[in-house]
């Protein structure tokens, strides 16, 4: 059983989303949070009643992020699920998930990379050695 998908003003510049965001009820997701989102000055979702998510609703995040550009507005996410922090990174858009959100509110570990750390440091020194295999007989 899903839960349907629903957002409403929480307070001045803060919109609250809950339900399940999908594939499912990525159009409602949609047109429902655009209709709320402001023309002007900055806006926080918070994320945190949302029950399940996927790919479609990174979609819609990302949409919401672009209008908000449009309508010359900012828009930040908090307490985005886990499920979309990770369809993000393997899309390779936790940055701009992330970079709008700055930081996850009650996160510690995190898992998102922290910002100065190089993911890739490891294969760019096996990289080096690999060069250097060929010179003995």
């Amino acid at each position: 059983m899903t839960a349907p998908f629903g957002i409403g003003v929480a307070g001045p510049g803060r919109l609250l989303a809950r339900g399940e965001l999908s594939f499912a009820t990525a159009g409602q997701a949609l047109r429902d949070g655009l209709a709320l989102l402001p023309s002007a000055g900055h806006c926080t979702i918070d994320l945190a009643g949302i029950t399940s998510a996927d790919s479609a609703g990174l979609a819609v995040l990302i949409e919401w992020l672009s209008v908000a550009g449009e309508r010359g507005s900012t828009l930040a996410f908090e307490a985005v699920p886990g499920q979309l922090l990770a369809i993000a990174r393997i899309s390779d858009l936790d940055e701009m998930i992330a970079g709008q959100a700055g930081g996850w509110p009650g996160s510690t570990g995190g898992s998102l990379s922290s910002p100065g750390s190089d993911p890739g440091s490891a294969s760019s020194s096996s990289s080096s050695s690999s060069s250097n295999s060929s010179s003995g007989s």
